[in-house]
Order: structure tokens, then C-alpha cells, then sequence
């Protein structure tokens, strides 16, 4: 018991570090720093990814998706140092696109290239102005739009505001954002 006491009594005279904890493609959890944290994000400025998805579309044709998510590396967005957590200093950091390419039937029929910019009436203002887009899902053709949806993250990089969106690609580029 004064064990206890002890350990409770030293604890609360230290400040809590901020971390964050993630789970891992092996299903593992890890706690991580908010500076290792900080050193994972930017290592994804120069890891771009590519993505593709296979669906059917209307009676006979066959849908073909592939796309890339990649850093713009423009330096344009800085996070005020009051939004990242344990943070003595402002964050400068890049915007993030993906280009989409969509196929019907060995046809291109569109290429589009989506940033933050296409959610900014969509999202609340402090992610219009600080957010940048995570890797997005190929959720599938929707037959009754007759659109490709795609789903988005939209976040503040270090910090855990962030929104979800459906982005859905009609057949002639005009994009279509839903919750």
C-alpha cells in the first residue's frame, strides 16, 4: 500500500507526455511521442502510393480504378503550434493530392486530380484551412448516381481532428461530396 502511495505521490508532480497510439499492419498497438509521430508524417512527403479497384458498372461494363496519393511538396500549410499537442513551435507542412484515373472496359473515360480544395464548402473551417487529404478507398460504382465513390480522410496532420467524406466522381469530372 505505501508502495502505492509512493508511486502516485512521485507521478503527480511530472507532466504527462503527449502520445498517440496507432495500430500497425500486424494488428499490433504501439504509443508513440508526438515527435516520432511528427517523423513518421514527414517520411510520407517522399512515399507516394498507388492504389487501384476493379468494380462492375452499368450492365456490361467493367470498372477499372487506379490512382496515386503523393505529397505536393509545396510548403504551404503551417499549423499553429496551439493546435499540435506538447508543441513549443508551428508545423510547416505540405498538401497531399491523388490523381484518379477511371476505365470502362479497357476505355479511359477520366482522369481527375482531387485536393483539400474540393471538400473546403464541405468540412468545418479549421480544416479548410489547416486539413490535407489522406490516401482515399475505392468504395465502389453507384449504380443510382451513376458515380465512382471514393472515400476521403481530411485532417490536421499532428494533431486527432479529422473528418470522413464521400467523394463521388460523376462519368463527366463533376465532383459530388456527402458525409
Amino acid at each position: 500500500m505505501l508502495v502505492v502511495f509512493l508511486i502516485i505521490l512521485i507521478s503527480c508532480g511530472e507532466k504527462p507526455k503527449t502520445t498517440a497510439s496507432f495500430v500497425n499492419a500486424a494488428g499490433d498497438s504501439s504509443i508513440l511521442s508526438i515527435d516520432a509521430v511528427r517523423r513518421n508524417y514527414e517520411r510520407s512527403y517522399t512515399q507516394a502510393t498507388t492504389f487501384s479497384g476493379l468494380d462492375e458498372g452499368k450492365p456490361g461494363e467493367e470498372i477499372r480504378i487506379a490512382g496515386k496519393y503523393y505529397c505536393v511538396l509545396n510548403s504551404v500549410l503551417t499549423i499553429p503550434e496551439k493546435l499540435i499537442p506538447d508543441n513549443k513551435q508551428e508545423f510547416k507542412t505540405h498538401e497531399f493530392a491523388t490523381d484518379i484515373l477511371i476505365i470502362s472496359n479497357r476505355d479511359t473515360i477520366l482522369g481527375k486530380t482531387i485536393t483539400v480544395k474540393d471538400f473546403k464548402r464541405n468540412i468545418p473551417s479549421n480544416l479548410a484551412e489547416y486539413g490535407v487529404l489522406s490516401e482515399p478507398v475505392f468504395v465502389g460504382y453507384n449504380e443510382k448516381d451513376d458515380q465512382f465513390d471514393f472515400h476521403f480522410g481530411i485532417s490536421i496532420p499532428l494533431t486527432n481532428t479529422a473528418v470522413s467524406r464521400i467523394a463521388g466522381i460523376k462519368r463527366d469530372g463533376e465532383l459530388v461530396i456527402r458525409e
